[in-house]
């Protein structure tokens, strides 16, 4: 402390000697001779970052003191040292990473226990269908219109769940992170499998995929009920399951009850058939999950519709199949029209006959 005291003293008696109005200036680019001016200089420049130099809250004070006795650039200099001073008393130098895939499966809580189990793939699976929905490098585009454009009938492979099982398989795999086993289990004699099996030790977990094609609501219930619960979930270790549906193009499906259900009341419907399952067999973890991977809405359509709307009905078209509302600019097309001789008349769309 006496020594940050020495060199505060020192500054406040150079700073009154040196004075920075009466500095040496040396034109950029022109050789001069260092004198005892320059060295004065340097000298009075070098003191502050001297005290700033010893990083501690003693020649914090220190500065402070000297700030509040300062005025103008001096004073906002000052400010910035101590500023310096806090931000590399808070810098934490990062950790290398050596093996981050190993860091991350120690950092992941361990899956020892059925709820601990279940909750993981639970979560890993709302991550894989967020990564769908709105991911920046979502595949979604492969499970909707380009895939959908070469099939030639609804029967012929609109479902595409053995596509679907795979890239849902692998981005298990990925956000399990290792702490579970993820796989696609061979076809059993009867034809029938899980579509994703995730293990660890003795606990399994069934993931049931559904697409929306092909499948009305009482298709769901059934293999909901008889085929995910009355046939993957019967075994004592494997009592977690989770029915995945994924909608790759927007329609409504006939309720049961009456009416039409959209892809959100589709799963409602689903989520309370699961739960009328696990009251009547507390020892499931039966969970749904609804995955929209269907073409999402070209922002360039829903503004040619809101102009279009609000420029009404076309009153005006050339042989081009060209139109204009009458309202707003007049089009190229028809200003150039227009230049020949014709006459708007010449463009008018007829009412059209009873």
């Amino acid at each position: 402390m006496d020594g940050l005291k020495a060199l505060s003293a020192l500054y406040e008696w150079v700073v009154t000697v040196v004075r920075e109005s009466e500095d040496t200036v040396h034109e950029d680019g022109q050789a001069y001779e260092v004198g005892a001016r320059d060295n004065a200089q340097r000298l009075r420049d070098s003191l502050l970052p001297a005290i700033s130099s010893a990083k501690s809250q003693a020649a914090y004070e220190v500065l402070d003191a000297l700030r509040r006795k300062s005025t103008g650039a001096p004073a906002k200099y000052i400010r910035h040292l101590q500023f310096q001073m806090r931000e590399e008393e808070a810098y934490v130098a990062p950790v290398a990473q050596h093996n981050y895939p190993k860091f991350e499966r120690d950092f992941a809580p361990p899956v020892t226990g059925f709820t601990e189990f279940a909750q993981a793939v639970h979560n890993d699976l709302l991550a894989v269908k967020r990564d769908i929905e709105h991911g920046e490098f979502s595949l979604r585009r492969f499970f909707s219109r380009v895939v959908m454009a070469h099939i030639k009938t609804d029967t012929e492979g609109l479902a595409l769940e053995e596509d679907f099982q795979a890239l849902l398989g692998s981005e298990l795999n990925h956000a399990s992170g290792g702490r579970y086993g993820v796989t696609l289990e061979p076809i059993l004699p009867e034809a029938t499998r899980r579509d994703v099996l995730c293990q660890v030790g003795q606990m399994r977990a069934t993931v049931e995929l559904k697409m929306s094609e092909r499948w009305t609501v009482a298709d769901y219930l059934v293999s909901l009920a008889a085929q995910l619960k009355g046939q993957y979930m019967q075994a004592s270790g494997s009592k977690i399951g989770f029915f995945v549906v994924v909608l790759q193009r927007h329609r409504k499906w006939d309720n049961p009850a009456g009416g039409e259900v959209d892809f959100a009341g589709l799963i409602s419907l689903l989520e309370a058939e699961a739960l009328k399952l696990q009251v009547a067999d507390p020892a499931l973890y039966l969970r749904v999950v609804g995955i929209d991977a269907a073409p999402q809405a070209d922002f360039r359509e829903s503004v040619a519709a809101t102009k279009a709307a609000i420029n009404g009905p076309a009153k005006y078209a050339n042989e081009h199949g060209k139109t204009w509302s009458g309202k707003g600019r007049r089009p190229k097309w028809l200003t150039d029209a227009l230049a020949t001789g014709k006459t708007l008349a010449d463009f008018e769309i007829g009412l059209p006959t009873a």
